[in-house]
């Protein structure tokens, strides 16, 4: 009786054991998608697109034209987050599919506020897409 006691008590304690060193693994950009998405946001319009010949488009350009820097994050088929400072422009290849997509600015200035961007975008073969982010003046 002993004997099975401390056998199950060495099993239980195993069994606790891998479950504590197995924690739940967190995904930052589907966090900050999700925060974004719960938040005040403006619906993110669609990119530009230049559908191409032959083979597939080299994917998507950026440009952040605010004087702020942007954090680009993609969650679909593969996972993507992209830091642009204020003025650049980069190229990025996404594995077509449909993203959730979501930018923010991080703002160096009190008191400025700047609504993150969210969307649901499909992203095909043989095409090129353009996102430009900007500022416009809200109207009083």
């Amino acid at each position: 009786m002993v004997r099975l006691m401390a056998w199950c008590l060495v099993l239980c304690l195993a069994i606790a054991g891998q479950a504590a060193a197995a924690p739940k693994r967190v995904d930052p950009v589907a966090q900050a998608i999700n925060r974004i998405k719960r938040s005040a946001h403006v619906t993110m319009p669609a990119p530009q697109v230049k559908y191409t010949l032959g083979r597939a488009g080299k994917g998507m350009t950026l440009v952040n034209g605010t004087p702020f820097l942007l954090q680009f994050y993609f969650k679909g088929p593969v996972t993507k987050t992209v830091a642009l400072k204020p003025g650049k422009s980069t190229d990025i290849a996404l594995v077509v599919g449909r993203y959730e997509v979501a930018v923010e600015a991080k703002a160096t200035k009190r008191n400025v506020v700047i609504r993150p961007f969210y969307g649901l975008h499909d992203y095909r073969t043989n095409a090129h897409y353009w996102v430009k982010i900007f500022i416009k003046k809200a109207k009083k």
